[in-house]
């Protein structure tokens, strides 16, 4: 953990405290070439409800404390089943990934949150990195978090030094979202709204909170696809237990416009898309399928961006 981290962080209980350096345990260099050092080992404190949190090879870990009480039963709490489930996909997870993903999907994020050299951007549910990669070569800062631990690990090691230098890890909660009000420029969400359940609005509201006036999100969920839906019916927990829902556009609009203004939503299909690094050729592509939904039949994904509330 970088020490100016602490200037964005607030209590993920209370929502508003602010998280301080309370104690540094041990410290270690970002990386060789750099005098730059993280915190490696030590605590954060609340500053209004006093709670601490503990850092932990080099990773905060702001987890709500409804997902670290012992005598919570795992089998009730859909999220706490997450985290096992993931932590346990871990090491092979960017391996079940098709070229798609990675393809086609996640070159369009940072064009179209116009990152720039000195963006500061959220990701939400970060899980191996596989999009923070991509994010912190368009931008000065990325505060990258997830809820399972096992994910945060595999990405800190992933890392070039580039990247240590760019990228802060956290271990937190999308529904408890520890980050202040108005502290960055853009957010970022690969699938991530998919599997939650219940409290997405609770979630979208967080990232517009955090969102500087105007700053944008763009975020991908997958599309109610008849294929897809036959492998992994909606609203049932998918492969060894994840949660997936499915979206229609409308639905998808008419789930956030009262929090987000959204600007654009269209389908991800590889026909076309695979030409996104030619940028005048995938924005048309983009375009055509926005206006006429001709891959919406059988699109994987939805691509959304939206902005938040112009505040003054």
């Amino acid at each position: 953990m970088k020490p100016d981290l602490a200037q964005y962080l607030i209590c993920p209980d209370d929502r508003r405290g602010a998280l301080h350096i309370a104690e540094i345990n041990e410290e270690r260099p970002i990386e060789s070439s750099s005098s730059q050092r993280e915190i490696w080992e030590g605590t954060l404190v609340c500053a209004e409800c006093t709670r601490t949190f503990p850092v932990i090879e080099g990773i905060p870990r702001l987890l709500p404390k409804e997902l670290q009480t012992p005598d919570v039963d795992e089998r009730q709490h859909y999220t706490l089943k997450e985290m096992r489930l993931r932590d346990a996909e871990a090491p092979c997870y960017e391996d079940l990934l098709t070229p798609f993903e990675n393809v086609v999907e996640l070159p369009l994020f940072p064009r179209h949150l116009r990152l720039n050299t000195s963006s500061t951007v959220l990701e939400i549910g970060c899980g191996t990195g596989r999009l923070t990669r991509w994010l912190y070569r368009c931008a000065a800062r990325v505060i990258a978090f997830d809820i399972a631990a096992d994910s945060l690990r595999i990405l800190q090691r992933s890392l070039k030094p580039r990247g240590r230098l760019k990228v802060d890890i956290l271990q937190a909660s999308a529904t408890h979202l520890p980050i202040r009000q108005q502290s960055v420029d853009a957010a970022a969400s690969a699938g991530v709204l998919s599997h939650i359940p219940h409290e997405r609005e609770m979630v979208c509201e967080g990232i517009a909170a955090a969102l500087k006036s105007g700053g944008r999100f763009a975020f991908t969920v997958h599309n109610l696809n008849r294929r897809m839906m036959a492998e992994w019916p909606s609203g049932k927990r998918c492969g060894e237990g994840v949660f997936i829902k499915y979206f229609r556009p409308k639905e998808l609009v008419a789930e956030i416009r009262e929090i987000l203004s959204v600007e654009r939503v269209f389908p991800i299909d590889c026909f076309g898309q695979r030409m996104a690094h030619l940028d005048w050729f995938g924005l048309l592509i983009e375009r055509v399928f926005e206006l006429t939904q001709i891959g919406l039949p059988r699109a994987k994904l939805l691509f959304c961006v939206t902005r938040a509330p112009t505040r003054r």
